[in-house]
């Protein structure tokens, strides 16, 4: 034990131990500016934002910005979103692809006479799977599907006149709201084997024909004939098959439900 009054003690007993910088017994304690504290004139000025470029670069490659400046970081625009890609040639055909000049056979048993019907614009409906299956089967020599499944389709403006669409409804129609309609956007230039792009489109899922795969493939062959354009990329061909298959779907009633009086 150390004895009273030994200078190693430190500090005699029933004192308190001062504290650096502190006052007198009984009077208050000032307290100095904390360092790097924000003083209150400090606080009225407005932070300035530093721009990258004018950050300090340091020996070890770690930019350091001035102090209590803000960095400004460049916001890089998203990229455009990419709705259409262009057919590809002297392959099967693909689900959501649009195709112009299809022509449209309609046979009279009766008379034994048929009669074509040029559609514009059509859309393979059918399945990936199928169509490639159908394909493979006719390259190997052997029956592949009987028909292929389209939609009818065509210039949106024209379209529209003829289904009678005013404002109210065809602000529905274009947002893809209406059961019966789905809107295309226009396909760009580059976006078209053809290279002359397509316009704004509509389907009808109330057009719906057939043809042929034989037929189909022998009118892409032929030239001045149907011509492979664009084909819908996921979400968006899946967006269009899953309205189609909900308006083929529908049920209906003999009666709407109504309410008690």
């Amino acid at each position: 034990m150390v004895a009273d009054g030994d200078p190693e003690d430190p500090q005699p007993a029933g004192e308190v131990p001062a504290q650096i910088g502190a006052a007198p017994a009984g009077q208050p304690v000032a307290l100095g500016p904390a360092p790097h504290a924000v003083q209150p004139a400090e606080l009225q000025q407005p932070l300035e934002a530093v721009p990258l470029h004018d950050a300090v670069p340091q020996a070890n490659g770690v930019v350091q910005q001035p102090a209590g400046a803000i960095a400004q970081v460049a916001v890089q625009p998203a990229p455009p979103v990419t709705i259409y890609v262009a057919s590809t040639l002297g392959h099967d055909l693909r689900q959501g692809e649009i195709l112009s000049g299809v022509l449209q056979l309609d046979v009279n048993s009766d008379t034994d006479q048929y009669d074509t019907v040029v559609q514009p614009l059509a859309i393979v409906a059918s399945q990936d799977c199928d169509l490639l299956w159908d394909y493979k089967e006719r390259a190997a020599g052997r029956p592949g599907l009987s028909a292929i499944l389209m939609l009818q389709c065509g210039d949106a403006e024209p379209a529209r006149e003829a289904a009678g669409l005013t404002s109210v409804p065809w602000k529905r129609v274009r947002q893809n709201e209406s059961d019966r309609f789905h809107f295309l956007q226009a396909v760009e230039a580059n976006a078209d084997a053809a290279g002359a792009g397509l316009p704004d489109m509509l389907v009808d899922f109330r057009r719906i024909f057939t043809v042929s795969p034989a037929e189909l493939y022998r009118q892409l062959a032929k030239p001045g004939g149907a011509q492979r354009r664009a084909v819908l990329v996921p979400p968006y061909r899946e967006h269009l098959q899953n309205r189609v298959a909900f308006y083929l779907s529908r049920v209906g009633l003999p009666e709407p439900h109504s309410p008690a009086d």
